[in-house]
């Protein structure tokens, strides 16, 4: 672009940037975008005007945030940038995720419900911490948005807020500012596009990268790069003798206020209730690309089925089952532990402190006759573990909620990273046992396991962790391993990336795989078919313990051990897992 032209004034200081570039070995992916970005070199002078103007619609737009008050970051461009190119309504700038729940189509459930999830981070302008300090799957603490709600179910929070009220300056759910008497909310916040863009925001990485090679190249460059942020409203300061949260860092997506600030019902929760700024990214920064969390970890929404695809770039742009190794370290045998430096934590209250103390210092009669957001606490809603019941003395078994995974090299030396797989099948042998006979759990009789876990109206309720079937991306009809920073696609390339995507998800269009074996006779069985299974294998599993109050079970008298359950509509039907669904476990079930 001319402005980089124009500020970049001598050959020295892009040649001094390029020369420490070439002297990392190390090719990385954000290297690749900014130096051998195809799109960038064929920017010319002819095309010039066409793109001033995109991003001229740009600044304006995200003025309109600043010019409110609010403090913006590169996700404020990105979020406008993805509106105008996705979004159905283009031209309106002030669409909100939750007024998604007004539109016809979602009222009628003809529209999945959308559910965006991103990563907190605890940042620094040390570049040597951010360096060690990548976030870990195990303890990341994960932040989900819906059209109802912001907030997580990590057990350092565990409570979420109206999402329409992002933006209003909260003390514990009570609004702040008053005129005449009346609490004063922000409504808007929750632009669709921003929240869109705060799930895929990449740029603290990207910035990160740049500022490690401008730290070492000389001054024209540093001037130049931050002249760029400066006419976006941006800037990005080198001065490393203060810590974190009392910078805006526009690298990050940031919610400020902080809607959860004052907000301590917990040991678990101090740290989030004190920071006056929450600063998320991508939610795959912790290496979970796949976004497992708010399926595994929310009983409630009753999940029988994750259909989980994974476009991770593990190897030659293509998944090696990374993503799901991570994943199964975060929940085997282990709950949230909150690893952050203490030191830096303290350093990071220190230099903020002073920016939020006047909202404990409000006159506390006012805010008691305030109008109250409610924070709803959801420690309840939260499984970390299920039990089943196994063996001829009926043993309470208590299993985590995310099956077993094989090793990377027997993931990729079956193919598991190039066809589907179906992960926990068997609700007894998929999932780690963390405990035998454990004291929250108690019998009903032989064949039911009541657990204490209760739904809304009170009433009992057995809980199992959904089935996992799995997709990686895989080259079916096209390469399909593109770099995420590829932000332009030929039709023919947007055909055939479809077509490729469409093959995965069908396994090769569910061409029949099983013919004339095992008694099947000429019966040939399709994936669209063991998909079915899989939709089913839940509410087979429930059939099965006796949960299912449609089937009522009897002892045979062939098989003492074994129960026969019979329909409660025809007490002549047996209930039996199809034939066709006991093949399709057999050949895509790994556990």
């Amino acid at each position: 672009m001319p402005i980089l032209k124009k500020n970049l004034k001598t050959k020295t200081s892009l040649s001094s940037f390029k020369k420490n570039l070439n002297g990392n070995p190390k090719i990385t992916k954000e290297k690749e975008f900014i130096f051998n970005n195809d799109q960038l070199k064929k920017n010319s002078i002819t095309n010039f005007r066409k793109i001033l103007t995109f991003y001229r619609n740009l600044h304006r737009d995200v003025r309109d945030k600043k010019l409110a008050g609010f403090h913006i970051s590169f996700t404020d461009y990105w979020g406008r940038a993805l509106s105008k190119k996705i979004l159905p309504f283009q031209e309106n700038k002030s669409l909100t995720f939750s007024s998604v729940r007004k539109l016809p189509s979602f009222k009628n459930y003809d529209l999945p419900f959308p559910i965006l999830i991103s990563n907190l981070r605890w940042p620094t302008n040390d570049l040597e911490k951010i360096n060690n300090d990548l976030i870990d799957s195990k303890t990341s603490q994960i932040f989900e948005f819906n059209p109802y709600e912001f907030g997580s179910w990590e057990s350092y929070l565990e409570a979420f807020v109206k999402i329409k009220y992002l933006g209003t300056m909260l003390n514990d759910g009570i609004p702040i500012f008053k005129i005449n008497n009346n609490s004063i909310c922000v409504n808007g916040f929750d632009n669709i596009g921003f929240i869109t863009a705060t799930s895929s925001s990449l740029f603290n990485s990207v910035i990160f990268f740049i500022w490690k090679l401008i730290g070492r190249s000389k001054k024209e460059t540093y001037t130049a790069f931050n002249t760029v942020l400066k006419i976006f409203g941006l800037n990005i300061n080198d001065n490393n003798q203060s810590t974190g949260f009392n910078k805006h860092h526009p690298d990050y997506a940031l919610f400020s206020p902080n809607p959860f600030f004052g907000y301590n019902h917990g040991k678990n929760s101090l740290k989030i209730s004190k920071i006056p700024h929450l600063f998320l990214v991508d939610g795959g920064e912790d290496g979970q690309n796949v976004p497992f969390q708010p399926f595994l970890t929310v009983k409630n929404r009753e999940v029988d089925l994750i259909i989980a695809i994974d476009s991770t770039s593990d190897k030659c742009n293509y998944p090696n089952g990374t993503t799901l190794k991570l994943t199964a370290q975060r929940y085997h045998g282990s709950s949230f532990i909150d690893n952050n430096n203490q030191s830096t934590y303290e350093s990071i209250m220190n230099t903020s402190r002073n920016n939020f103390d006047y909202i404990n210092n409000r006159n506390n009669e006012k805010l008691k006759n305030s109008t109250k957001i409610k924070i709803e606490n959801r420690h309840d809603d939260i499984p970390s573990s299920f039990w089943t019941a196994v063996g001829d003395k009926e043993k309470i078994v208590e299993h985590d909620i995310f099956p077993e995974i094989p090793d990377l090299g027997d993931l990729v030396k079956n193919n598991f990273n190039k066809k589907p797989v179906f992960f926990g099948c068997d609700l007894d042998k998929a999932y780690p046992v963390r405990a035998f006979n454990n004291k929250n759990a108690e019998h009903k009789d032989k064949t039911k396991t009541k657990i204490k876990t209760r739904n809304n109206n009170g009433t009992k309720k057995i809980w199992f962790p959904p089935l996992i079937v799995y997709f990686p991306n895989s080259n079916y009809t096209f390469e399909s391993n593109q770099s995420t920073f590829k932000l332009q696609y030929g039709h023919d390339e947007e055909c055939k990336m479809i077509e490729n995507g469409y093959s995965i998800l069908t396994y090769g269009n569910s061409s029949s795989y099983l013919t004339n074996k095992e008694n099947y006779e000429t019966e040939n069985i399709r994936f669209d078919q063991c998909m079915g299974c899989a939709a089913m294998k839940r509410e087979f599993d429930r059939i099965e313990r006796g949960i299912n109050r449609n089937y009522f079970q009897k002892e045979s008298k062939h098989n003492l051990k074994k129960n026969i359950y019979y329909s409660v509509n025809n007490q002549t039907e047996i209930f039996e897992i199809p034939k066709i669904c006991v093949k399709c476990f057999e050949k895509f079930c790994y556990n």
